[in-house]
């Protein structure tokens, strides 16, 4: 998967930050689409997570969000997920 930030018209400030990295599964994808079905205008999830949340990738493709993939040195994968 490729590294895309979300679009430039979604500002930092405007980011829910999710920190899954020590929760457990359905935990992440539960509070993960929770926090979208609250999503203002302009706002935008950045979730945290210890590997690829799988499921949670197919559901947002099917639900046609928009997401990107990075993982970093520390083993921490962010994925940005904004509407399209």
């Amino acid at each position: 998967m490729s590294w895309q930030p979300p679009p430039a018209s979604l500002r930092e400030e405007g980011a829910l930050t999710i920190d899954a990295r020590h929760w457990h599964p359905p935990e992440p994808f539960v509070q993960t689409v929770q926090a979208l079905d609250q999503l203002k205008p302009g706002q935008w999830v950045r979730l945290l997570l210890h590997r690829y949340p799988y499921p949670l990738l197919d559901a947002l493709t099917e639900w046609q969000w928009q997401y990107a993939v990075h993982e970093h040195d520390d083993g921490t994968v962010e994925i940005h997920i904004w509407r399209p």
